[in-house]
C-alpha cells in the first residue's frame, strides 16, 4: 500500500482538484430553475427554515401547470414538487345526503359543488378549478404519442438479427487516460496492450455482467431467446441508460409480443420504464422505453425558451 501510495502521489491532489472545479450542488429546485427562465426571473432559493406558507399566490400559480386538462395529473405533478402548498380533489357526503366537491390548493378553494349526485358534484368543481387555474397557469397538452413522432429514435428487429448473424454488438466503452487506474497502470510501467511480462494477458479491464433472472451462476444464457438477441437489446438499453437521453426509445412494430415481453424484462433490470402503445390485432403494438422524465415545468422551458423541436411536436403550450 506504501508503493501505492508514492506511485499515486500527484493523481489524487489532480483528481481532487478537478473535482473542486466541478460545479456545485445548488438547493434550486428543477420546476422553481425553469420557471425562472420563463418568467425571466430570479429563482428563489429555498432552506430548510423557510416556511412555505408564506408563499404569495402567483408564486404558487408559477408551479401550477394544467396537465392534459386533467385535474388528476395536474395535482399529482404539482404535489410531486413538494413545495409545501398541497393540491387536493376531494368529495364528501353532507348530512342532507347530498355530495360537496372541492378542489383546493393550500386553503384557496378553486372549485366547489354540491349536487346530488357524487359524479356530477366532482365535475362541476373540477369545471370551476380549471377554468380558475387556465386564467392564471400555464396549459400542457399532449400532442403526440412517442410512437408517432416523426424523429422517434425506433429501434429496428433487423438491427438485432444483423447483430446475432455478425455474432457481434457494439464495443463497451472503455476506459480513457484519464482514468485514476490507467495512470495507476502508467507508474507501474504498462504502456498499453495486453498484461503480464509478455503482453499476454487481458487487454480490456474487467466489466460487471448484468444477470437477470433467477438461474445460477453457472448457468450460461443464451444470446438469443425465442429469435430475438438478447446481448444486443442489453447493449442498447445500456447505452440509452448511460447516455441520459431526453428522449423516448420505441421498438418498432417488428417485435412480436414475446418479444417485447423479453425487453420489458430486461429492461426493468436496468431500472428503465417502459410502456407499449398500439394495437396487438392490428399490428400495430410497440414498446417504447421511457427517457428521463421531466416536469412540466422543464417541458415548457424546452418548448417556449429554447424552441425544442421534439419537444414542440409533442406538446403544445
Amino acid at each position: 500500500m506504501r508503493r501505492v501510495a508514492e506511485l499515486s502521489e500527484g493523481i489524487g491532489k489532480e483528481y481532487r482538484a478537478r473535482r473542486a472545479n466541478m460545479l456545485q450542488r445548488t438547493f434550486v429546485s428543477a420546476s422553481d430553475a425553469a420557471a425562472s427562465k420563463v418568467q425571466r426571473r430570479a429563482p428563489s432559493f429555498a432552506t430548510n427554515n423557510s416556511k412555505n406558507e408564506s408563499l404569495t399566490m402567483d408564486e404558487i400559480f408559477n408551479k401550477i401547470v394544467i396537465v392534459n386538462n386533467c385535474i388528476i395529473q395536474t395535482t399529482n405533478e404539482f404535489n410531486r414538487l413538494n413545495c409545501g402548498v398541497a393540491m387536493s380533489d376531494t368529495c364528501t357526503q353532507l348530512q342532507t345526503g347530498d355530495h360537496e366537491a372541492v378542489v383546493m390548493v393550500g386553503k384557496l378553494v378553486l372549485g366547489k359543488a354540491v349536487h346530488t349526485n357524487k359524479k356530477n358534484a366532482r365535475q362541476q368543481a373540477v369545471k370551476q378549478a380549471l377554468e380558475y387555474l387556465g386564467k392564471r397557469c400555464y396549459t400542457l397538452t399532449r400532442k403526440k404519442l412517442p410512437t408517432q413522432m416523426s424523429a422517434a429514435n425506433v429501434v429496428q428487429k433487423k438491427d438485432s438479427e444483423d447483430a446475432a448473424s455478425n455474432g457481434k454488438v457494439a464495443d463497451e466503452p472503455k476506459i480513457d487516460t484519464k482514468n485514476i487506474g490507467f495512470k495507476l497502470m502508467q507508474k507501474l510501467g504498462w504502456k498499453g496492450g495486453g498484461l503480464g511480462v509478455k503482453d499476454d494477458g487481458i487487454v480490456d479491464p474487467i466489466t460487471a455482467q448484468i444477470k437477470i433472472g433467477r438461474k445460477g451462476l453457472g448457468n450460461q444464457e443464451k444470446s438469443d431467446e425465442g429469435g430475438l438477441d438478447t446481448k444486443f437489446i442489453k447493449t442498447v438499453l445500456r447505452n440509452f441508460k448511460n447516455s441520459r437521453m431526453e428522449y423516448d426509445l420505441v421498438f418498432s412494430v417488428e417485435f412480436s409480443k414475446e418479444d417485447r415481453e423479453v425487453i420489458h424484462r430486461i429492461a426493468k433490470s436496468f431500472a428503465l420504464r417502459t410502456k407499449s402503445f398500439g394495437n396487438d390485432n392490428q399490428g400495430t403494438r410497440q414498446l417504447v422505453v421511457l427517457a428521463n422524465r421531466l416536469s412540466p415545468l422543464e417541458i415548457i422551458d424546452k418548448v417556449l425558451l429554447f424552441g425544442d423541436s421534439t419537444y414542440s411536436e409533442m406538446y403544445e403550450v
